[in-house]
């Protein structure tokens, strides 16, 4: 083998020296062809003619593209830049700087704009697939109100770079930062839950709800617009050096250290975090920059130089605080009331509900009323309205109900299972008599029986199948007990009634199912569970779906229903209409000229229904009028009044008599004033007395000018003398009430609170028009030695440094 390298050891010689020229004549040469790299491209000329590189323009971009608050959004994860505060958030976009920069630069950043414009015009929000009333718009609308005004303002734009529509990008980009799209997504699963019948949507864990899909600042604005703000700040600082601002790049770096630590604290618990100090934290984000820590300090500069340029100018605004301090004494003093008023269900804004109404009084109560406004305290037995209104008497019950549906049940069963059933020989005949047009078709072997099944046509078939399930069911009565015994039981409130109403049972329509299915609560024990066997134990009357029901409470005997519970139901509809109709027999004969057709027949109920009903209330209306005249002197006429309104005084006389006692001996106020809350829970088995409905609601509320209650009027509280009375209040809705005076509270903190408020707002608006000011003459300065230009993006990345044109243009 050395024999062998000795004998040509001159050849080898020769290769070796040949290859190594070569090497060395390439490698030396490298680095003069590689010095003009895209890197070191020439992006603009600054304000004082220093030239500025591409690399020291797109590495600024990309420092400021993302910032710590991307980093908290993002659950700590790797990628934002957390070393940035927010710079082009809080110092452009929330300021108004962008608009002034885009409105200077408008054709730079017309291109990136317009092709989001084009997709933005095509997003549809998210919106649940079963319940529409579920979107990512009904959650704006309570979170971030004008979040729906700028979609429609950006999305109805045909220029992207309209000052509208780019004030409403900029609206919904800070929208989302303030509410972001995580939110938006526990919301909606929030909702979901709220619906027993709706189907949580699978697709939602997986759907990306973030605003047009965008996730970054670049996604928002495009490259263009973070080079031209980079541009800016290059520019900027420039300017405030010469204008005698410093930072050095110690205060850089520790400003540097401050953002680290401020993250690090926020994120250290993050999983995604894998280090173990603040060092280490800021060590790897520079490397995810590609960025050493020199660069970064150069960069923060010329950010905080910048800053103190601009904020410096904010700052100069001055504001008093004297212009607010009276408005503040006046718009914050405030009054302690005690406010009296119907409960909600017995204000009356319509004619209809006082028909309801006066029917109900009739139906359930002794007619010995002098005044026809006043309110009943004598009532009939539940005897005497059962024979009248069955529907207006109930029995009240406390049950805990597990329920199951047939569908579900029926699930379990197979085809092959469905099929075996169907074509053997007994069931056949079963099937038979359910379908008579079997009768014709072969049937003698399980053969000829599956060949007929399979030849019917297929809605005869769905019945055959739905029949036989329903029989394979009842067959299996321990399937029906383990699923109610795997079902989670409710507990519900409810009053059943032989009449009218609706159950909450499903198949309870017929009276003498309800009266044997009420026997069976009352015979059931209480705070048992139904033993096996019992009808409870796996109760249907649909035979669909099957409940098993424990009774944990139950009133004594029956009652009568309020006109709360009558009416909300629609009960009450069905009564007046009897009771209607019965009076329309009753008085016809006494004007048959208005009830009678031109051959003397009489007219049908339904086309003389509103002149019955006329008739029916023709006391109590004309006592209502009677009110309107004492209220309304030098008003309108009566006459001129509609029914709506007059129905809303109703109560009127009742509050009045109320009003009296209360004054005259506050200490019987339970005659007239509902107990409080926890003091009036209402329990099956001790239901207060019908009277009880018209007990007025009392509650104790503070109001000034700015924070005012419904149907009080500030002017007239404020005008008033402590612990007196005032009017009764008559709004045309029923809501109607009447208030004390207390007293007045003592606001001192929290006017000095709102004026400190109110002056901190002036300030931040003040400062925010100087720095816009201060941008005007600024961009002046910029564009007058074209010291801002986005040309060098046009320059392909393998193309020498050439110096570009500077662009500029606006609105």
């Amino acid at each position: 083998m050395l024999d062998f390298f000795r004998r040509y050891q001159r050849y080898f010689f020769l290769v070796i020296t040949v290859v190594v020229i070569i090497s060395f004549s390439f490698f030396g040469t490298y680095s003069t062809l590689g010095s003009n790299t895209w890197r070191e491209q020439l992006a603009f000329k600054a304000v004082d003619g220093k030239e500025v590189t591409r690399s020291d323009v797109d590495e600024m971009a990309i420092f400021l593209a993302t910032d710590n608050e991307d980093k908290q959004l993002y659950g700590g994860a790797w990628g934002p830049n957390f070393l940035n505060d927010g710079v082009i958030r809080k110092d452009f976009l929330e300021t108004g700087l962008a608009q002034e920069l885009v409105s200077a630069y408008r054709a730079d950043v017309q291109d990136d704009l317009q092709k989001r414009l084009q997709k933005e015009k095509k997003y549809t929000p998210y919106m649940h697939p079963q319940a529409p009333f579920l979107s990512m718009e009904n959650v704006w609308s309570y979170f971030i109100p004008d979040m729906t005004a700028n979609f429609d303002t950006l999305r109805a734009a045909q220029d992207a770079t309209d000052p509208g529509a780019f004030n409403s990008r900029i609206a919904l980009f800070l929208g989302e930062k303030t509410f972001p799209s995580s939110s938006v997504k526990q919301v909606l699963r929030y909702q979901e839950k709220q619906y027993s019948w709706l189907k949580p949507d699978e697709d939602l864990n997986q759907r990306d709800l973030s605003l047009f899909g965008y996730h970054t600042l670049e996604d928002w604005f495009g490259p263009h617009f973070t080079r031209l703000v980079s541009q800016f700040i290059i520019n900027a600082a420039i300017l405030a050096e010469a204008q005698g601002y410093q930072v050095s790049k110690a205060e850089a770096m520790a400003d540097l250290i401050r953002n680290t630590q401020t993250s690090y604290q926020q994120n250290q618990n993050k999983p995604s975090i894998g280090v173990a100090s603040p060092e280490e934290y800021f060590t790897e984000q520079l490397r995810l920059l590609n960025m050493d820590q020199a660069r970064a300090v150069k960069i923060w500069r010329q950010v905080l130089l910048f800053r103190r340029y601009f904020q410096d100018a904010g700052h100069s605004a001055l504001v008093d605080t004297l212009a607010y301090q009276q408005f503040n004494q006046f718009s914050n003093e405030s009054l302690f009331v005690d406010v009296y008023r119907l409960p909600a269900e017995l204000r009356f804004g319509d004619y209809d509900t006082l028909q309801k109404f006066e029917v109900y009084l009739n139906a359930v109560s002794k007619q010995t009323r002098k005044d026809p406004l006043d309110l009943p305290t004598e009532f009939l037995s539940v005897a005497e309205v059962s024979r009248t209104y069955p529907e207006l008497v109930q029995k009240r019950y406390v049950l805990d109900v597990a329920q199951v549906n047939d569908k579900k049940l029926q699930a379990r069963i197979g085809i092959k299972d469905m099929w075996n059933w169907e074509i053997d020989e007994q069931n056949w005949a079963t099937l038979k008599k359910q379908f008579p047009e079997l009768n014709q078709k072969a049937g003698k072997t399980r053969e000829e029986r599956f060949e007929t099944l399979d030849g019917l046509d297929s809605a005869t078939r769905s019945k055959i199948d739905a029949f036989a399930k329903k029989a394979i069911l009842r067959s299996h009565p321990e399937w029906i007990a383990q699923a109610l015994a795997d079902a989670q039981p409710q507990k519900m409130a409810v009053g059943l009634r032989t009449e009218g109403g609706k159950m909450p049972f499903n198949g309870l329509d017929a009276k003498d199912k309800r009266q044997a299915f009420i026997r069976l609560l009352d015979q059931a024990s209480l705070n048992e569970g139904p033993a096996e066997g019992s009808p409870l134990y796996a109760y249907t009357a649909d035979d669909q779906n099957y409940y098993r029901i424990r009774v944990l409470e139950r009133s004594p005997d029956s009652e009568i229903l309020t006109f709360a519970e009558a009416n909300a139901d629609g009960t009450l509809n069905d009564v007046r209409q009897r009771a209607l109709e019965k009076y329309y027999v009753a008085i016809r004969e006494q004007d048959p000229a208005a009830y009678q057709k031109e051959n003397k027949e009489w007219k049908s109920f339904n086309s003389v229904k509103e002149l019955v009903a006329e008739h029916y209330l023709n006391k109590t209306l004309a006592a209502l009028q009677t009110v309107q005249k004492t209220l309304f002197v030098g008003d309108k006429e009566p006459s001129s009044w509609s029914k709506d309104q007059a129905a809303s005084f109703r109560f009127y006389a009742h509050l009045q008599k109320a009003k009296e006692a209360l004054q005259k001996k506050p200490e019987e106020a339970s005659q007239f004033v509902r107990a409080s809350e926890g003091e009036d829970k209402e329990q099956p088995s001790s239901r207060r007395p019908l009277k009880d409905q018209w007990l007025l609601e009392k509650a104790t509320t503070s109001i000034s000018r700015q924070k005012q209650e419904a149907g009080i009027d500030p002017a007239v509280a404020f005008a008033m003398v402590e612990n007196t009375w005032s009017a009764i209040e008559t709004p045309v809705n029923g809501n109607i009430l009447f208030f004390q005076l207390k007293g007045k509270s003592d606001e001192s903190s929290k006017q000095a609170t709102a004026m400190a408020e109110q002056a901190r707002q002036a300030q931040a608006l003040l400062s925010a028009e100087a720095q816009r000011q201060l941008m005007r003459h600024v961009l002046q300065e910029i564009q007058a030695k074209g010291a801002i230009s986005l040309a060098y993006l046009k320059i392909p990345q393998d193309s020498p440094a050439n110096e570009p044109e500077s662009l500029s243009s606006g609105f």
